[in-house]
């Protein structure tokens, strides 16, 4: 596997990982941990764009 496509798996990857911590806190009941799993998979999703471009990897059904 080449570097765009490491590049473009290790992206998915973390957007996997920000989806499951906002299904998570979604289902929290407490505040702080709701906002706590939210702002982790704020910045796992914003390093996501930096190594691989905004909305890399997601297809527009336009």
């Amino acid at each position: 596997m080449g570097r765009p496509e490491e590049r473009a798996a290790s992206a998915q990857r973390m957007r996997d990982k920000a989806q499951e911590l906002e299904q998570e806190a979604a289902h929290t009941t407490q505040p702080q941990e709701h906002e706590r799993l939210m702002e982790k998979a704020r910045r796992i999703r914003a390093k996501s764009e930096r190594i691989n471009g905004p909305g890399s990897g997601t297809m527009d059904p336009m």
